[in-house]
């Protein structure tokens, strides 16, 4: 969750899930700060994520399935209006803490828009015309 200058080692844990099949045993890792999440992003298949914009927007890019949990105690609650867009748009789902898991099996199968950053170059053009 987020980024920071913690070098703390990411904590593993297994869990066994009640289904069968080749979901019956997953590997949970999760830290409170990591100097980078690409390499998590790279292993994982599923991203749990609080709902800031460079996370959210990281694990779209990296192709990830993602879930965006708003922290409600931020500033104006900016997290939750990004997380409702993009759920509404289709790229992720959103939770709460006490909905993770059904929005994990809301997750099989796959459901979701790919995502495709938009080209900056239009919004920078707009910038350098007003200097």
């Amino acid at each position: 969750q987020g980024r920071g200058k913690s070098r703390r080692a990411a904590k593993k844990r297994r869990r066994r899930s009640s289904g069968g099949g080749r979901n019956a045993t997953i590997r949970v890792e999760y830290f409170r700060l990591a100097p980078s999440l690409a390499a998590y992003m790279d292993a994982s298949s599923l991203i749990i994520s609080h709902a800031g914009a460079g996370s959210l927007f990281e694990g779209l890019n990296a192709g990830r399935r993602v879930i965006a949990v708003p922290n409600p105690d931020l500033m104006v609650n900016h997290q939750e209006e990004l997380a409702k867009h993009l759920a509404d748009s289709g790229f992720l789902l959103h939770a709460d803490l006490t909905s993770i898991p059904r929005a994990v099996a809301a997750m099989e199968p796959p459901r979701l828009s790919k995502y495709k950053p938009g080209n900056p170059a239009k919004m920078l053009k707009a910038i350098d015309a007003m200097f």
